[in-house]
């Protein structure tokens, strides 16, 4: 009962000071502020206890309330605060607290930026007037949390790593809380500027980099955090390697090689081949077969499958290049040109390198003509000029040589033999004797066969006289030369004719047939042809005692021994055996006396 009179009494003395305080315009006791910012003021580490026997701790009481729009609340976010005291309404300046930091605004509604700090964060307010009471209590914190805003993340959709030249990989930026995002792009952080879509394609090997995304919308929170960054690098496919498995290099013409294309990782390739950068479309094989010269170049291959890596990465060059084999010469050995009929020639197939070539082919106008073992090849003199080559065979590689370039061997003529007849010329009659002459025209050193038809002349000079022989008719003569030294021969001559006629029939004519003693008369004895005749006479079958080379025998002064019958008869000068004609006819000369 003691303490409620008491009580009563306390409360009396304190409406009287604060009543005369407020008349007298004294201040109260308030806590400091700074109008520059939010600082710590007067009332951290005030105890609690302390306001139940101060006579303040019945002063009106401050209440902080967030102005909607209410959280989730991000950092950097605005907020509007408002602080409400319901007992008066005189409260000319607020103070405002966030934790232990004051907040420079007065007004009983704020609007202040959240830390950019995730956390829960206390908000106090109190006010203050110039009347009593002058404070009021400040209020009871009211706690707000600053969340981490969204964090976007890139997703790698479609393929997964490892990541080939030539692909398309599609990312997403995805970001688990609201729908309603607008994406940005960043790549080796510089944002893509044409792309704002969820998911975006990028080709490779030209889009590898570091990707990040990030979102913003019309509503808080209106940024998302940047996602990490998703690095997407290109990992280079297998390598196809050309290997030559036969045969090894130099590669000579005719040869046929064998190329592999090898992938060392995975079995499934399909093979594709290129040559000078140009696909070989017929072959899709992991070998190849090449034939020499016509396939040579540079080789390149590479792989298709159907899984990922589905290329392989091409392969370096191989070049394929044909080696000349040594090449072979053909030589002339013996004899040196010019080269005459009916000579034998030795060629020689000479080739440089190597020793063991087995077998050497001779060719005439590119047909073969000769194939033997030895280098050496005896041939005949051609009937016409011909083009010669040679090449070597052996049992390794280069198992043929080239063939030589040619060699022409041209035949050249013998020298002719020319058979002429010495005059006198004919007609000739058997028995006759001819001069024959052989002329050659090249060199002087000839020893000369004569030939009578099939017949041999033994006679070696170049000028020879012969019989004719009995037998009328043509008679072929030819001739031709030998000789030490090339030409050893000439060509036979062309035949000579010479026409054998029978003897003719001389016919006897007299001048006159009758005749006195002491009268002239001329016998004259006609031989067609005349030319090459001596001529003789007969008397009663008595030849006259001399012969002349004229056809008529004269009697100057006749007498009665003239007087008979008389024949004439012709002989050859060209025969040795003096060999006559027939006699003439018969005529009868009379020698009257007076």
């Amino acid at each position: 009962m003691a303490v409620a009179p008491l009580r009563l009494l306390l409360m009396l003395g304190w409406f009287v000071y604060f009543s005369s305080a407020a008349e007298s315009g004294e201040s109260l006791p308030h806590s400091s502020t700074d109008d520059g910012g939010i600082k710590h003021d007067g009332h951290e580490g005030t105890d609690e206890n302390d306001n139940h026997d101060d006579p303040g701790s019945d002063l009106p009481t401050a209440t902080v309330s967030v102005v909607p729009p209410q959280g989730p609340y991000y950092p950097g976010d605005k907020i509007t605060l408002r602080c409400d005291i319901a007992e008066y309404g005189s409260w000319e300046t607020y103070d405002w607290h966030r934790n232990t930091d004051s907040i420079p605004d007065k007004e009983s509604q704020i609007t202040t930026s959240l830390p950019n700090s995730v956390g829960a964060y206390q908000f106090t307010c109190e006010g203050r007037r110039e009347n009593k009471p002058q404070n009021s209590q400040r209020s009871v914190p009211l706690s707000l949390t600053v969340h981490a805003p969204p964090t976007a993340t890139v997703v790698v959709v479609h393929p997964q790593s490892p990541f080939y030249p030539g692909e398309r990989v599609t990312l997403r930026c995805g970001i688990a809380a609201y729908s309603d995002w607008q994406y940005v792009w960043y790549k080796d952080n510089k944002q893509i500027s044409r792309e704002n879509s969820e998911t975006i394609i990028i080709s490779l090997p030209n889009g590898a980099g570091q990707y990040t995304c990030g979102r913003y919308r019309q509503d808080r929170p209106t940024n998302s955090q940047r996602s990490g960054p998703v690095t997407i690098s290109v990992t280079a496919p297998p390598t196809a390697t050309v290997v030559v498995v036969h045969p090894q290099f130099p590669f000579y013409p005719g040869e046929r090689v064998t190329l592999r294309c090898g992938i060392a990782e995975y079995s499934d390739w399909q093979y594709v081949w290129y040559k000078d950068n140009k696909q070989i479309s017929r072959e899709n094989s992991e070998t190849i077969i090449i034939s020499l010269p016509d396939d040579a170049g540079q080789y390149t291959c590479g792989g298709h499958r159907q899984d990922r890596p589905t290329n392989s990465q091409h392969s370096g060059t191989v070049t394929i290049s044909v080696t000349a084999p040594p090449t072979a010469t053909v030589v002339v050995v013996h004899p040196q040109s010019p080269f005459y009929s009916g000579e034998r020639i030795t060629l020689s197939c000479d080739i440089a390198e190597y020793t063991d070539w087995h077998q050497y082919v001779l060719y005439k106008d590119d047909i073969q003509i000769s194939k033997q073992q030895g280098k050496t090849i005896s041939i005949s003199t051609p009937v016409r000029s011909g083009r010669y080559t040679c090449e070597g065979h052996r049992q390794s590689r280069p198992t043929n040589s080239q063939r030589s370039r040619p060699i022409t061997i041209s035949v050249t003529a013998l020298p002719t033999a020319t058979v002429s007849v010495e005059p006198p010329q004919g007609p000739y009659y058997p028995g006759d004797e001819i001069t024959l002459r052989c002329d050659i025209v090249e060199h002087t050193d000839w020893y000369y066969y004569w030939q009578r038809g099939h017949d041999y002349i033994d006679k070696h000079s170049r000028t020879i006289s012969t019989a004719l022989p009995d037998q009328t008719g043509q008679h072929q003569y030819t001739c031709e030369g030998d000789r030490s030294s090339r030409p050893q021969k000439s060509q036979r001559s062309a035949p000579r004719s010479v026409m054998v006629t029978a003897m003719p029939v001389p016919t006897l004519k007299l001048s006159m047939y009758t005749l006195y003693t002491g009268e002239k008369v001329t016998l004259t004895c006609g031989i067609h042809p005349s030319n090459g005749w001596r001529y003789g006479w007969t008397i009663n079958n008595h030849k006259l005692p001399r012969e002349s080379d004229t056809n008529t025998y004269t009697i100057d002064s006749a007498t009665e021994s003239h007087q008979g019958q008389y024949t004439c008869y012709g002989r050859r000068r060209q025969t040795k055996d003096k060999r006559q004609t027939a006699y003439s006819n018969t005529a009868y000369l009379a020698v009257k006396d007076f």
